[in-house]
């Protein structure tokens, strides 16, 4: 058995990962969770695409924070060229594309209604 001081720190999470792939491989390789994932993938945007929603249609944007939704706009986007471009991974690619897009949605149609940054 190895103990987690025995591995060095900057090995740690490629160890974690790495038993959880072993491990998990049979679940991971199966045909079913790679639909339940693009699923998953698709669906990802959904609770930002309520919002948005709720942005175009509400009486007042107030409660929407612009800063949160600009934050994840940018998180995403970088999701999108490391996770999704730079792996060549498809699903985390359309997953954080779309939630990119659906957050930039957000901040452009709650700034077109009137809101504004808590900081200027």
């Amino acid at each position: 058995m190895v103990y987690l001081r025995q591995i060095p720190r900057r090995s740690r999470m490629k160890v974690l990962l790495k038993f959880l792939n072993e491990n998990l491989e049979p679940l991971l390789e199966s045909k079913i969770f790679n639909q339940i994932s693009w699923m998953a993938a698709i669906l990802a945007p959904a609770p930002l695409a309520m919002q948005l929603h709720r942005a175009a249609t509400a009486e007042s944007v107030a409660g929407i924070s612009l800063e949160a939704y600009t934050m994840l706009c940018i998180l995403h986007l970088i999701m999108t060229l490391n996770g999704g471009i730079k792996t060549m991974n498809p699903k985390v690619f359309v997953t954080f594309l779309l939630t990119s897009l659906t957050s930039f949605c957000i901040v452009t149609t709650t700034l077109y209604r009137g809101g504004s940054y808590i900081i200027f």
